[in-house]
């Protein structure tokens, strides 16, 4: 059975580095807890009068919660507290933006540099609302003044290699982030950013050594390991196109350890494992994509071309019959046709 294994595998790259990474949805609990707390501390403030501290959490709860009328008022009230410095002027810059004023966030930074000339934190804020008003060279500039006060700021300098990645500058990127990845003080937008960046610029084993390193120290951490899988992936498309499947198939078999169960990784496996001419371990592959991901429509139409091929003619009946009342099922009109081929003895 001929199949396109690097135009597959190159396809699994697609979307690459948030392939583990899932948005987080704060629970009714954690609202709860919060809401508990923010009661917690508002009557303290009016027991105990407008203490700094106080505030400053009075605003971070109402933020956290998402009401950001309610948490720029207290943000404002601390930034007139005379104990209020630079981050509290930037966390009022940062709600600002949340509640879609920009311009208010503009006009407060301009203002504050007044009381505090020469400040990175401001500098970085302005930055950060100019990306959110999509005004990438004015960012850029204000970021480059931060760093001039403050290079060695991992916060902007990632901010500053992002925004060189954008235009295409992989060696200013790369120069940017290195330093970030290889510190004590590295995180995980940094790493997934550098992945990229070795990515786009074909250096994939160097990019596998970086995030390994990284991912002994943060095991838990979910983009780093999307960005590892993302450059596994890509050498194993290389080795492929290259005509080395069996080095292929070892690197999507370390993928498969790293985001176990993932199905386009399964897939890719099954794919170069009937090149080779495998087509046991790649049938067992489309077995468990369909045992992990039932609706996964592709892993039936595979399934049961090599149950035919391999002269399991029932087997391969059912897997397309299956596959069929899936896509009805699912609305999928393209797949319901394709599925009826596949079960017309005279294709």
């Amino acid at each position: 059975m001929n199949t396109p294994f690097p135009k597959v595998i190159f396809l699994l790259c697609v979307g690459l580095f948030g392939l583990t990474s899932r948005p987080g949805i704060a629970s009714a609990q954690d609202q709860a807890s919060v809401q508990a707390h923010l009661q917690r501390e508002l009557q303290a403030l009016e027991a105990e009068g407008p203490e700094l501290a106080r505030l400053r959490s009075i605003a971070r709860l109402y933020e956290s919660l998402g009401e950001f009328s309610n948490a720029s008022s207290f943000a404002e009230q601390v930034c007139s507290h005379e104990g209020s410095d630079a981050e509290d002027i930037a966390n009022l810059a940062r709600i600002y933006v949340k509640d879609a004023k920009g311009e208010t966030a503009l006009d407060l930074l301009k203002n504050a540099g007044q009381r505090f000339p020469d400040s990175a934190t401001l500098l970085y804020a302005q930055g950060m609302v100019y990306l959110a008003m999509d005004k990438a060279p004015a960012a850029t500039y204000s970021l480059q003044r931060a760093a001039k006060l403050d290079p060695d700021d991992p916060r902007i300098n990632y901010k500053l290699a992002e925004l060189f990645f954008r235009r295409g500058n992989l060696e200013r990127a790369e120069t940017l982030l290195e330093p970030i990845v290889e510190s004590e003080a590295a995180f995980d937008d940094a790493v997934l950013l550098y992945g990229q960046v070795l990515f786009a610029s074909e250096r994939e084993r160097q990019g596998l050594r970086v995030i390994e390193r990284y991912l002994k120290k943060h095991s838990e951490s979910d983009k780093a390991r999307g960005a590892l899988v993302a450059l596994l992936l890509k050498q194993a498309m290389t080795e492929a196109e290259a005509g080395r499947i069996s080095r292929a198939v070892g690197l999507l078999e370390d993928a498969d350890e790293v985001v176990p169960a993932e199905p386009k990784i399964l897939m890719g496996l099954a794919l170069l494992e009937n090149e080779q001419g495998n087509a046991t371990a790649s049938i067992a592959y489309c077995k468990e994509i369909i045992d992990t991901s039932p609706r996964d429509l592709e892993a039936y139409a595979f399934l049961g071309r090599l149950q035919r091929v391999e002269g399991l003619a029932e087997e391969a009946e059912e897997t397309f019959k299956a596959g069929l009342a899936l896509a009805e099922e699912l609305g999928e009109t393209q797949h319901v046709a394709n599925f009826n081929r596949l079960l017309n003895p005279f294709e």
